[in-house]
């Protein structure tokens, strides 16, 4: 728990070895060398905050003494900051840092809006809470990137396990370390709704930088899932704008491989002439050095420094604690405003759509009547099989209508108690047809006979129904379908997972959207989903669609406890 607070109070990154010997050696190749290393970037970004990126030092600035002063009176003082290069999760993490700046990069070359140098540094250094628990404790970076769970509540996780989430040890460093306001508006908020970017800009437009870092971040992600665990991304979020991206790039980016991506990188982002040379061949000795313990450095590097004086650390932690707050707060706010949003759509497709079987319903009905009439008089064979396809398609639209008529108006719910055991166990007779066909196998784990439910059996059934057909066609041939029972005081979920690939993100958007379906044209309605949602709404339930990574495709089907079955009995009777 003390993690965090270390990593927020951490007074720099150290750069690797052989950039602090070329600081002294070679300074007009440190903006080149930045891309490779985050804190010799965060180190030029520091001293010079007014520069928009590293590519704008000049040749003057990069020779000036207050570089080597700098870092000297960092190394004189009890060691710090440095990264651990050859730590198996910090490399997982670089690779996901760099593969996100080259797609911001090239996307910005393409939008023609942002600077790809600019573009790039943001990318790169959007993981910068991380960077400083990497540099404060490795093994609390592995604990955090290498757990299931937190790619799914990634800052819950991050804070149970540190004391304080990656963004808020990110936005208390770019105060202390006063990076530029293009940064900050990155670090520590970047898993914010675009539009909240939109408050400090002068004519009320997101900056193109934010949703174009934010984009290639999900990218990344969508790659790589176990990426989502970095927590950088809205989790629900409208994006501004639509921003062009390259393809990802597969490659690995451990110490030994530093090598051929710096000769790759060594080119200036925005297509015009480098201004520094190749930083030269990266090696892992030279990353793995820990600088403090060279000390060829001291010679190279000692000036004259001053310390940076903090002021006023008391009401400054009180500001970032309300600061913290709101970003908790607006973060809450986002999520309930996209659920108020989805129910909205969803309340006027059903009204629309109850509207539109209504006026459907009646000449189909004339149409079916007049077709039935003239195949009872029709005695030539072909005429009668075109009636009876048009009578089989109007049936179908028929179908159509009632499900669609179900999901507008439901009818109001007879509930009554039953067991949950005996719903589950009606719901799998009802459904052996269906999965021999498939050939599908189906795993019912629940046999406590004390959990039940008060509510519309035909209804919750019907509702069950549609989500195990759901996951049986999702699995597949050969494959598997579980029924699992979570028990709260007040709820009862069931766990519907499946062996099948899960949703895509697209398809997960609009699982319950009327009409939406993944499947080839003509194969689904796109009913199924929507109509079990609005059936369990109707029952005080809801249905959601949460995937993990060992059963890629889940929904959870909650409903309200009956935690007085008896009493409810003797009043039926």
């Amino acid at each position: 728990m003390a993690v965090g607070m270390a990593a927020a109070n951490l007074p720099w990154l150290c750069p690797r070895t052989d950039n602090l010997i070329a600081l002294a050696d070679k300074p007009e190749t440190l903006p080149q060398r930045a891309k490779l290393d985050p804190a010799l970037a965060l180190l030029l970004l520091r001293l010079a905050p007014s520069l928009s990126f590293p590519q704008n030092w000049t040749v003057a600035e990069l020779a000036s003494p207050r570089l080597p002063a700098w870092v000297l009176a960092y190394l004189q003082r009890p060691a710090c900051g440095v990264l651990p290069w050859s730590s198996h999760a910090w490399q997982r993490l670089w690779q996901w840092a760099c593969q996100a700046a080259r797609q911001a990069a090239a996307a910005a070359r393409q939008s023609r809006r942002v600077s790809p140098s600019q573009a790039y540094f943001a990318a790169l250094l959007a993981p910068l809470g991380w960077y400083a628990v990497a540099a404060i404790d490795p093994l609390a970076l592995g604990d955090v990137l290498h757990d299931p769970q937190a790619q799914h509540a990634p800052r819950t996780r991050q804070q149970a396990t540190w004391g304080l989430d990656h963004a808020a040890i990110a936005r208390r460093l770019a105060i202390r370390w006063n990076l530029p306001a293009w940064l900050s508006q990155i670090v520590g908020k970047l898993h914010l709704p675009s539009s909240f970017a939109s408050q400090n800009a002068e004519n009320g437009e997101v900056p193109p930088l934010v949703p174009l870092v934010q984009r290639a971040w999900r990218e990344v992600e969508q790659s790589d899932p176990a990426a989502a665990a970095l927590g950088l991304t809205p989790a629900v979020d409208i994006e501004v704008g639509t921003i062009a991206s390259s393809s990802t790039d597969k490659a690995t980016f451990g110490p030994n491989a530093l090598a051929e991506d710096a000769t790759r990188l060594s080119d200036s982002d925005d297509g015009e002439s480098s201004q520094s040379e190749n930083p030269g061949c990266l090696t892992a000795d030279s990353t793995s050095a820990d600088p403090y313990r060279v000390p060829l450095l001291l010679p190279l590097l000692r000036q004259a420094v001053g310390h940076r004086q903090q002021q006023g650390a008391a009401v400054i932690a009180r500001f970032e604690e309300e600061v913290d707050q709101l970003h908790a707060a607006l973060e809450r706010s986002s999520r309930q405003a996209a659920l108020q949003l989805q129910q909205a759509k969803l309340a006027a497709l059903a009204e629309f759509a109850a509207g539109a079987a209504h006026e459907i319903n009646n000449p189909l009905a004339i149409i079916t009547a007049q077709v039935q009439n003239l195949l009872r008089k029709e005695g030539d064979a072909q005429h009668r099989e075109a009636f009876q396809v048009i009578l089989k398609q109007s049936q179908r639209i028929a179908d159509l209508l009632k499900e669609v008529m179900t999901f507008a108006r439901p009818p109001r719910p007879q509930r009554s108690p039953v067991p949950l055991t005996e719903l589950l166990l009606a719901l799998r007779r009802e459904m052996h047809e269906v999965l021999d066909a498939a050939q599908v196998r189906l795993e019912v784990h629940a046999d406590d006979p004390t959990l039940w439910l008060n509510v519309d059996v035909r209804q919750v059934q019907q509702a069950l129904g549609a989500v195990l057909r759901n996951a049986v066609e999702a699995a597949g041939a050969g494959g598997w379908v579980r029924l699992r029972v979570e028990a709260s005081p007040a709820w009862l979920h069931i766990l519907v997972e499946d062996s099948g690939p899960g949703l895509s993100p697209t398809a997960a958007e609009h699982a319950f959207d009327p009409f939406y379906s993944g499947r080839e044209a003509g194969r689904g309605r796109g009913m199924g989903l929507p109509l079990a949602w609005r059936l369990l709404q109707q029952n005080e339930g809801d249905l959601r669609y949460e995937p993990l990574p060992e059963t890629p495709g889940r929904f959870r089907i909650s409903l309200p406890r009956c935690v007085d079955p008896p009493a409810l009995l003797r009043q039926s009777a």
